[in-house]
C-alpha cells in the first residue's frame, strides 16, 4: 500500500505512478471508498465510452486520475502543515 500511496515526497523522488495509482489505493482502510468507484465506473462506463469510444474512454480516465493526483500534490505545496 505504502509504494502505490500519493505523496508529495515520493513524487518528487520520480515516483511518478503513484499519481496513476493514488485513484484507486486511497486508503487501506477505504474499502467502500474503491467498492463505491467500481460501482460508478459499472454504472456510467459503458454509457461515457459508447459516446467516447473506447482509447477516448481510457485516456480520459487516466487523465482524470493524474490530474487529480497533480492537484492534490499542488494543494499540499500550497498549504503548509
Amino acid at each position: 500500500f505504502a509504494a502505490l500511496a500519493l505523496t508529495p515526497d515520493g513524487v518528487a523522488r520520480g515516483e511518478v505512478w503513484r499519481l496513476l495509482t493514488a485513484s484507486v489505493i486511497h486508503h487501506r482502510d477505504a474499502l467502500f471508498g474503491v467498492l463505491l468507484g467500481l460501482y460508478t465506473v459499472y454504472v456510467f462506463g459503458s454509457a461515457v465510452e459508447d459516446v467516447l469510444g473506447g482509447r477516448e474512454y481510457l485516456a480520459l480516465v487516466v487523465a482524470a486520475a493524474v490530474l487529480g493526483s497533480l492537484a492534490q500534490v499542488a494543494l499540499w505545496a500550497a498549504v503548509p502543515g
